[in-house]
């Protein structure tokens, strides 16, 4: 069967480009809860309308008879929208009856999956990036009309297309949006207090060297985000050093020892803000060393999560040649929240409220 054409993903002709962001959905297969995580994406996708959808893990259980059919249900509802969406595997989606490998075959074939298994080198599935183009009003002034979508983008970024001669018609990239899978497979020396959180150091290879490539092949060092499942140590460190804005009301579960991605992030210096979940309770943000490190918004009733702490989504909202990203949470009750609350360090945790 002939495969189709990907979509582009671009900037629209205002400037913007929004994500929404579901974190775990814990989609279990029909229960009631379940119902009620697939009616929540389906509103926050008809209230935003954004252009790309990333699920950051955990999008299913793997306790229900067929895990194939509870993930592709959790990710046609972007589909069903019309809506690209990528997303990155978590702790829980192949833990009992399929492999990351199976899952990724089966949506590599949706029309509007624009996730990868990326290269074989790296561990794990879906580790890769995908490239925002610039907008057709960006193009138009450039004089390339739309439709003409010769970037090279298809080819691996360690194998560079040769330069593009000056005043070839084609069309910009502006931004670049890295995934890992973060995996949970420590080493059992590095296992502590039942902790298998762990993100390999080879991903912080892989992104330093994809981040280089990616800059000699665009010719500037484009804006960037990232998208994982389990949190990064230094989620914890700026949550204890650094202002930061919304709840953290259950444990940081991120790996015991560094593995060096964040430093790799910050030695690149593309990568403005990285977007997380695992912690199901957890919906701050906080700046350290340039990069906003985000939780999502856990997104699924399937999962556990403090009492009073509603479901919802992180939205994110690229602006098209600026450094920089505006976010808020959407709720459950369609409610939006664009001002978290401030925590300092060393103030108690702050218990969540009607606000969010």
């Amino acid at each position: 069967m002939e495969m189709k054409t990907k979509p582009n993903l671009k900037y629209r002709d205002d400037g913007t480009f929004t994500i929404v962001q579901f974190a775990d959905v814990h989609n279990g297969g029909g229960a009631p809860e379940d119902v009620r995580s697939l009616a929540l994406m389906e509103e926050v996708l008809r209230l935003e309308k954004p252009d790309l959808v990333v699920y950051t893990g955990d999008q299913i259980r793997s306790r229900g008879p067929d895990p194939r059919a509870q993930f592709r249900e959790v990710t046609a509802i972007a589909e069903n929208a019309g809506i690209p969406y990528a997303f990155v595997f978590g702790n829980h989606d192949s833990r009992r009856g399929v492999t990351r490998q199976e899952l990724m075959e089966m949506e590599a074939a949706r029309p509007l999956c624009m996730a990868e298994a990326g290269p074989g080198h790296v561990s794990g599935t879906g580790n890769y990036t995908l490239t925002v183009l610039e907008s057709d009003a960006s193009a138009a002034r450039r004089g390339i009309a739309e439709g003409d979508e010769r970037t090279a983008l298809t080819a691996p970024a360690d194998s560079l297309p040769p330069p593009i001669a000056s005043g070839e018609a084609v069309r910009r990239a502006a931004a670049n949006l890295y995934f890992f899978d973060s995996e949970c497979n420590a080493p059992e020396r590095a296992v502590r207090d039942g902790r298998s959180e762990w993100i390999s150091r080879d991903k912080a290879e892989w992104f330093a060297a994809e981040s280089a490539a990616l800059e000699k092949r665009h010719g500037a060092k484009l804006p960037g985000l990232a998208f994982f499942h389990i949190p990064l140590p230094e989620y914890e460190e700026v949550w204890n050093t650094r202002p930061c804005y919304g709840h953290r009301l259950a444990e940081v579960r991120c790996p015991r020892l560094n593995t060096g991605v964040f430093a790799a992030m910050v030695e690149r210096g593309d990568v403005m803000g990285t977007f997380v979940g695992h912690d199901h309770s957890n919906d701050y943000w906080g700046e350290l060393a340039g990069i906003r490190l985000c939780y999502g918004r856990t997104t699924g009733f399937n999962g556990n999560i403090r009492e009073g702490h509603s479901r919802g989504a992180r939205i994110i909202r690229l602006s098209e040649g600026k450094r920089g990203f505006d976010s808020w949470l959407r709720l459950e009750d369609g409610s939006a929240v664009y001002s978290q609350p401030e925590h300092q360090p060393g103030e108690p945790a702050m218990a969540p409220n009607a606000a969010g």
